[in-house]
């Protein structure tokens, strides 16, 4: 046997180990994911994270793989979080696996009256929707996420521009939003797309739930990611890929679209 494959043998009995850690891994993860639920608390810690990540990198000697390392801890830390949420889907819950945390689609009768279960925030919430989306879905998303800011907007694809995203950033800073907080979007696929891009560079990102309104923003923000605004005439030139933290979506909402909506 070669010095090659004297190394690959090597490196496949590692994996053989590093494979049966990572299972015991995945079953301690499984518990805190049902400790987390039954507390009410969020998959995400991003400060327990940060804090793992320096104290594994800081504990891993000096070297040329240090570096490397730190991104594996990091790696790790994500892969348990999309397990965590996927084991965590309900019925009625869908898991959507990105490159970064990945999130949980919810479709459910009357989600927006109880839209606090879904939007995981301890700090300042700004609800932003538009004029075309009816008082009450507002009104019920209000009063299901106690004390909360909102922006209503124009309604109309011509509205999904610069003067409007700066209108949420200044709503943001002028009520004293930082990362801690979160931004959600209640209505159509302009609402979903101005708001998430504005979270998305605020304080270089902060949460951002989607509760779409309409058919065909329930459809596309199922697979989300894609937020931003037109400009000069092209469509979502200044935009991004984002991940919502979760989508919403409560098909009870449908039913105060007009027939032609529903039939396209």
């Amino acid at each position: 046997m070669d010095e090659l494959e004297k190394a690959r043998a090597k490196i496949d009995d590692i994996d053989k180990i590093n494979a049966e850690l990572f299972g015991a891994r995945m079953e301690y993860a499984a518990k805190i994911a049902l400790y987390k639920r039954e507390h009410g608390l969020d998959v995400t810690d991003l400060t327990r994270e940060a804090e793992v990540i320096r104290t594994r990198a800081d504990a891993y000697p000096d070297g040329d793989t240090k570096k490397f390392y730190r991104e594996n801890v990091r790696n790790t830390l994500n892969l348990s979080k999309k397990y965590q949420r996927a084991l965590l889907c309900e019925d009625n819950e869908i898991f959507v696996s990105t490159g970064n945390d990945g999130y949980t689609v919810t479709v459910k009768r009357g989600a927006l009256n109880e839209l606090g279960k879904y939007v995981k925030s301890a700090g300042r919430i700004l609800i932003v929707t538009d004029s075309g989306v009816p008082k009450q879905h507002l009104e019920k998303c209000v009063s299901s996420l106690g004390g909360c800011h909102t922006l209503v907007l124009p309604q109309g694809e011509e509205n999904k521009n610069r003067d409007n995203l700066f209108r949420i950033i200044d709503k943001l800073y002028e009520n004293g939003f930082t990362r801690s907080d979160c931004v959600v979007a209640l209505g159509g696929g302009v609402v979903g797309d101005t708001a998430g891009f504005a979270a998305s560079i605020y304080n270089r990102g902060i949460s951002f739930y989607n509760v779409p309104t309409t058919l065909l923003s329930q459809v596309d923000s199922s697979v989300g990611g894609k937020v931003g605004v037109d400009y000069r005439g092209g469509k979502n030139l200044i935009g991004a890929f984002y991940d919502p933290k979760a989508v919403i979506i409560d098909p009870d909402v449908l039913q105060t679209l007009e027939r032609r909506h529903i039939a396209n």
